[in-house]
């Protein structure tokens, strides 16, 4: 399996902004709701001037998304999806 390159714009996303980290609880994309189940991994982005959090997130559906949060625009973007 190879990922595929997404990169939209996503409206509604839920997260948890509390003690200093981000926890995506679920988001919306192509008219579907994605529950999280796991977190792999997480991490800050400081190449640009915004710093942006980025997650490997698996979904309740398995698939495995890259989602990034820039903290400047308070924005989400979906990076990549890898379905199983």
């Amino acid at each position: 399996m190879l990922p595929e390159r997404i990169d939209e714009s996503l409206s509604r996303v839920c997260a948890l902004f509390e003690g200093g980290t981000i926890r995506p609880l679920f988001l919306e994309w192509a008219g579907r709701r994605y529950h999280v189940r796991r977190t792999n991994a997480s991490w800050i982005d400081r190449s640009s001037r915004a710093r942006r959090h980025e997650f490997c997130l698996t979904m309740q559906t398995g698939d495995v998304f890259e989602v990034a949060y820039d903290e400047r625009r308070s924005s989400w973007l979906l990076k990549t999806v890898l379905t199983e």
